[in-house]
């Protein structure tokens, strides 16, 4: 048998070899008697890489055949793990854009690339962090002493229906100790709206609750695991929950008398739960609990696990949660805190599941939208109603963000009417509730702040305006932003504000036009 070179083996291969040296070894000593004490002690002393060599010399060319193949194998798991390691390593980018740019620059090694955005300032600003998989980042995060992260949900990647629940505790004191029945409520509403609109049966165990509210502030996440099915992507779920809104709120203005008059416990019931859905903003306005902002394009979405930069108030699994876990029965440690996480990820969707079927969401008609019909403009320089034009001066800027709003111009738009009913001969506004052939509404055009309610900000270049039905005596919201194309903000009760027509003698310029508003 030819001599074997050791340094041909570039990995601990000692364990292959120990127990062939051993038992030789003991086989020896058994045969012969030590003569003397210096030869023994020359062979305690031998060194290691003699006894590796010794035992390599005495091994069969199969066995070094094997040796070899062992050696191959870990060579290249060792290469597929730096590979791995390599491609689990965390790019971070200053801006969204770029994250996203990136996981989709080459399919083929980012197809399954997920994007996050860490906060790091208490301002606001993010970091984007592009990495391989959900495992990878969990790996990553979970160690993290300060964890401030949100999944981005962007535009194209398909998703799961999920809910921001929440509402200032201060201005809703008639809620105090009644948190557990809002959820209750909204979750039974939306389960029957799931199977009305969508067809599609499904439970409260379909929901993972995480909740993260503070003795100032209720605050829930549920996500939505609509068993074999899912969204295509946010902007259907804004749809959806946006219509579910929109339907709530109808049935409060418009059916409390029916439903109030109905012979039916269930009804009578409906109508006691439905209030629950609608809270008080700071500003005293009337909103749903839901936060309708959170469904635009390329989305961030608080992760479980993380608080608000700078707090510490983190998103924890909900008390009254009922979403199976497997992991629950063995207590609190990571492999629950990860399922939780995995199932709490509104784009851990397996489209690639073939059971698994995109949700096809109805193109809802629009709720009590006049606007939209063809009618009759007259741009004013007041309307007739001196109270609520100094009341949506100050509310401009009460919502949020610049103090440097101001109404830029007033139009009356009437719907379905006989063109200048209701306008004297110098365009003035004598009548700004309905004319006998139509109803007349007052559109509030807006510059100095673009607050829109939809998004939870400013628009960047294009203006809002208020719409004002004065025979409902309310207010909403619209903007004129693509992205916010057919939203209509929680309505405002603005009756108040109300008066008899005052003619004016400002001239205004009338014109005719097919749509409410121009930019």
């Amino acid at each position: 048998m030819s001599n074997i070179d050791n340094n041909e083996f570039d990995f601990d291969f000692s364990d292959v070899v120990q127990e062939q040296h051993q038992q030789q070894q003991e086989n020896e000593e058994q045969q012969q008697l030590p003569q003397q004490g210096s030869t023994t002690h020359q062979q305690q002393q031998q060194s290691p890489s003699d006894v590796v060599a010794s035992a390599m010399n005495s091994l069969s060319d199969w066995e070094l055949h094997l040796l070899r193949m062992r050696r191959d194998i870990n060579n290249q798991a060792k290469e597929e793990r730096k590979k791995q390691e390599e491609l689990d390593k965390a790019k971070l980018y200053a801006k969204q854009d770029l994250a996203l740019q990136s996981q989709y620059d080459d399919w083929m090694d980012t197809a399954m690339s997920k994007t996050f955005a860490r906060e790091i300032n208490n301002t606001g600003s993010r970091e984007f962090v592009v990495i391989r998989s959900y495992e990878a980042f969990w790996k990553q995060y979970y160690g993290e002493k300060d964890k401030y992260y949100n999944e981005v949900i962007a535009e194209s990647d398909a998703c799961h229906l999920y809910l921001d629940v929440e509402y200032m505790r201060k201005c809703n004191p008639h809620l105090d100790g009644r948190s557990e029945q809002v959820i209750d409520v909204l979750i039974k509403q939306m389960i029957k709206a799931i199977d009305h609109e969508l067809h599609i049966k499904t439970t409260r165990d379909d929901v993972l609750d995480l909740d993260s509210s503070t003795p100032a502030k209720f605050s829930r996440h549920l996500i939505w695991h609509i068993q074999g099915h899912y969204f295509s992507n946010n902007i259907d779920v804004g749809r959806f929950v946006k219509h579910f809104i929109q339907r709530c709120e109808h049935c409060l203005l418009f059916d409390k008398d029916k439903l109030m008059e109905s012979q039916e416990e269930s009804d009578k019931d409906m109508l006691d739960m439905l209030h629950y859905l609608l809270v008080r903003n700071d500003n005293g306005a009337t909103v749903s609990v839901i936060d309708g902002g959170v469904y635009t394009k390329n989305r961030t979405f608080r992760l479980f696990l993380s608080s608000k930069f700078g707090k510490n108030q983190p998103l924890l699994l909900s008390k009254t949660n009922t979403y199976p876990l497997v992991n629950k029965q063995h207590g609190p440690g990571e492999a629950l805190d990860k399922e939780v996480f995995m199932a709490s990820l509104v784009c851990n969707v397996d489209s690639f599941d073939t059971t698994l079927v995109s949700v096809e969401v109805p193109q809802y008609p629009s709720i009590a939208s006049p606007s939209k019909t063809k009618g009759a403009v007259h741009t004013l320089k007041q309307s007739s109603h001196p109270k609520l034009d100094e009341f949506i001066k100050k509310y401009v800027n009460s919502r949020g963000g610049s103090k440097s709003g101001y109404i830029r111009n007033i139009s009356q738009l009437v719907v379905g009417g006989g063109g200048n009913d209701g306008d004297n001969d110098n365009g003035t506004s004598t009548s700004s509730t309905s004319s006998s052939e139509g109803t007349s509404l007052l559109i509030y055009n807006v510059a100095g702040n673009r607050w829109c309610d939809n998004i939870g900000r400013e628009h960047k270049s294009n203006n809002i305006y208020f719409e004002v039905n004065p025979t409902r005596g309310v207010l909403y919201q619209k903007c004129m932003d693509n992205e916010c194309k057919g939203y209509r903000s929680s309505e405002v009760p603005i009756a108040s504000y109300l008066s008899s027509p005052t003619p004016s003698t400002s001239s205004t310029t009338t014109t005719s036009s097919t749509s409410s508003t121009t930019t």
